[in-house]
């Protein structure tokens, strides 16, 4: 997982390198970004039941996570 998270973060620190009317570089950055998303997400899903074990279950996992982001967030401000 982290080498497709290492792939969209690379990817997507490297689309201003893009020059104006390199749209191929661009195009090309935002597919690999996008791709190594795609497949961190769904390691993350697919080992989410194993890691819920722990906690309260698969489906309130997720959930605090995203309320705990929400306020950490808004703490910040």
């Amino acid at each position: 997982m982290n080498l497709f998270t290492a792939l969209c973060c690379g990817a997507m620190a490297m689309l201003p390198l893009a020059q104006r009317g390199n749209v191929g570089l661009a195009a090309l950055l935002f597919v690999l970004a996008q791709l190594g998303y795609t497949v961190a997400t769904s390691i993350h899903a697919a080992h989410l039941e194993r890691l819920a074990q722990s906690f309260i279950s698969a489906e309130k996992l997720p959930c605090a996570g995203w309320a705990f982001g929400f306020l950490g967030g808004i703490a910040h401000c």
